[in-house]
């Protein structure tokens, strides 16, 4: 939780940075936290996905074309071939995983809200 309100408070702070620069006009806080809570929404996804080992197929797929290909032209291989095991069971833990979803959530409903009320009213 406390990685979670830091992000967002940084989210805070640049939002009002680029409004300051821009003279608050056209909702210029609104839309640039919804920007950057969508970008940690985004790296939060990226994460995710990636720990969760959807790229290890293709990876092991790369490098047994790439050890084929090695052995065709008479490069140096190591003689212990990787298998998909390798892959697999080298899971990858990212400890901003959770954060960057929660943080990249709350801010982009939060924002989403309040440009419906601000432009409805």
């Amino acid at each position: 939780m406390k990685r979670v309100l830091k992000l967002v408070l940084i989210d805070l702070i640049v939002s009002l940075v680029y409004s300051l620069f821009c003279g608050f006009k056209g909702y210029s806080f609104i839309n640039c936290s919804f920007t950057v809570g969508m970008f940690l929404l985004f790296a939060g996804a990226m994460c995710f996905v990636w720990e969760k080992g959807f790229f290890d197929i293709p990876l092991y797929s790369f490098n047994k074309f790439a050890q084929s290909f090695r052995k065709k032209k008479g490069f140096m291989v190591d003689e212990e071939s990787l298998t998909l095991d390798d892959f697999v069971l080298g899971k990858h833990n990212f400890a901003y995983t959770n954060p960057l979803l929660f943080s990249g959530i709350i801010i982009s409903v939060t924002t989403f809200v309040l440009s419906y009320i601000v432009y409805a009213i």
